[in-house]
């Protein structure tokens, strides 16, 4: 008995283990996402009073005048001397003034100042852009942030690249430039390159997710060792002791011979309650185990005859279907359900044709197999809702769910049913079962209980009565 179960040590080693997978996937991603935040927040702050600063040196009038003429002025030297010492501060990865100009087709941007390192100046300086080059290097979505920048004067945006340029990818601070009169001409812009941002923000949740798997680890080992102390080697031995008595005791007819062998256990916790509460139980087991068998036998027999009796009062002793008793309790249902605003069903009211023709000439025999056989088709169509005989040759089908939303379908099915058995050549008179049918959906804008259901789909059953009839009389005067 003991190979089929799940260790207790093995099943808590294992809750441990994916507890701390657990605890370092969520802390981690946790702690990923805040201080992504708290990062981009600082980068945000920095950025912004980074071009703050270099937006309080730029004269912006004679920078457009620059811009315009192609000339560099003394303000314009200072603020590129300004921007080459931030630059070699290694603060941001590069940090320029460009205006964009179309962003779709040619995807050009207008220089007009780039700042640059000492080792550009020195050993790169042809590769700079300088003020009125026009170039088309950056990606078009990048033209188009430079462009939404510019319709913001006064605010600081930021962009990260969705994909990488010639430069890397970047995180980029862009503030609008504005003349004196009002006109935005130019975008201050600063970049930081994404690679350093994302390092740091691996390198920070590694560090995390490093100390929070130490400390499950530790939590978990001195967690198992108490477990196996007061819980698992305890209940090892309880449930050895349980499983020789179980074997011991299975088709034992002896009580006395009953023995439950209780394991010394001192945990002074709920284990060591439930060894003695075992061992009393089976010293109960002992005492009442013949009489409770005894009782067993009587109480099968008792619960037998009374399934039985519950089946028969409400079956139909003829058809086996449900009968008008059981049509009434569920009437109780229904009405319930009415009540409470939870009711959607119908009612299928089918009524049997020519029973009495059937009676009348070829005897009462016949006539229960033509009800049997009528049952046995209405059964078949409608498989999954209960149907009552709620009369000799009525029958009532209580739609709901899947019935329910198919009733249309199940109508015609039955329709098509009634209409092949009729024209049928090679069958006995009793066999050609032929029914009336009439439904009604529950309407709670004009039902207030079952039985207005229930007469509506009554009266629609005796319409299409007879309408058969009128048929069949036409048929017959066409047939003379």
């Amino acid at each position: 008995m003991q190979n089929y179960k799940k260790p207790l040590n093995r099943s808590i080693t294992i809750g441990c283990i994916s507890f701390i997978l657990f605890l370092c996937i969520v802390l981690g991603f946790v702690n990923y996402i805040t201080f992504y935040r708290a990062l981009f927040n600082r980068y945000n702050t920095f950025l912004t009073d980074l071009l703050t600063l270099i937006d309080y040196k730029i004269d912006k009038d004679d920078l457009y005048e620059c811009m315009t003429t192609n000339q560099k002025s003394e303000n314009y030297e200072e603020v590129q001397q300004l921007m080459n010492d931030i630059l070699d501060n290694g603060s941001v990865h590069y940090l320029y003034i460009i205006t964009p100009l179309e962003a779709e087709k040619s995807h050009t941007c207008l220089t007009v100042m780039t700042g640059m390192t000492k080792d550009e100046i020195e050993n790169h300086y042809e590769e700079q852009n300088f003020l009125g080059d026009v170039f088309d290097d950056f990606p078009v979505e990048t033209v188009k942030s430079f462009q939404a920048a510019m319709k913001k004067p006064g605010k600081v945006s930021f962009d990260i690249d969705s994909e990488s340029t010639i430069w890397g990818m970047d995180y980029t601070g862009m503030l609008p430039l504005t003349t004196s009169d009002g006109k935005t001409f130019t975008v201050l812009a600063a970049d930081i390159s994404v690679h350093d941002i994302y390092k740091s923000l691996w390198l920070h949740t590694l560090q995390n997710v490093l100390l929070i798997s130490f400390i499950g680890f530790i939590f978990s080992l001195v967690f198992i060792i108490w477990a196996k102390r007061n819980i698992t080697t305890p209940i090892e031995k309880l449930e050895h002791s349980v499983v020789d008595f179980a074997r011991t005791s299975h088709n034992q007819t002896d009580p006395y011979q009953l023995v439950f062998n209780q394991p010394t256990i001192h945990t002074e916790n709920e284990v060591e309650s439930l060894s003695d509460a075992i061992s009393q139980m089976t010293d109960d087991i002992k005492l009442y185990a013949k009489n409770i068998a005894e009782a067993k036998d009587k109480i099968t027999d008792l619960q037998q005859n009374a399934d039985e009796l519950g089946m028969l009062a409400f079956r139909d002793s003829l058809t086996h279907v449900k009968n008008k008793a059981a049509y009434e309790k569920t009437v109780e249902t229904l009405n319930e359900k009415i009540k409470n605003k939870e009711a959607e069903f119908a009612f299928v009211m089918i009524d049997l044709n020519s029973l009495k023709q059937v009676n009348d000439i070829y005897g009462h025999e016949k006539g229960d197999l033509y009800i049997t056989g009528s049952c046995s088709i209405i059964c078949m169509i409608f498989d999954h809702s209960p149907v009552f005989r709620v009369g000799g040759d009525e029958f009532l089908v209580i739609l709901e769910n899947t019935d329910y939303n198919f009733r249309d379908q199940l109508m015609g099915a039955l329709k098509s049913s009634v209409e092949g058995n009729i024209t049928k050549i090679d069958c006995n008179p009793w066999e050609k079962y032929s029914m009336a049918a009439g439904i009604a959906v529950y309407n709670p804008d004009i039902d207030t209980d079952v039985s207005t259901v229930f007469k509506r789909a009554d009266k629609s059953m005796y319409n299409n009565k007879q309408r058969m009839k009128a048929m069949l009389a036409e048929e017959t005067l066409d047939e003379l």
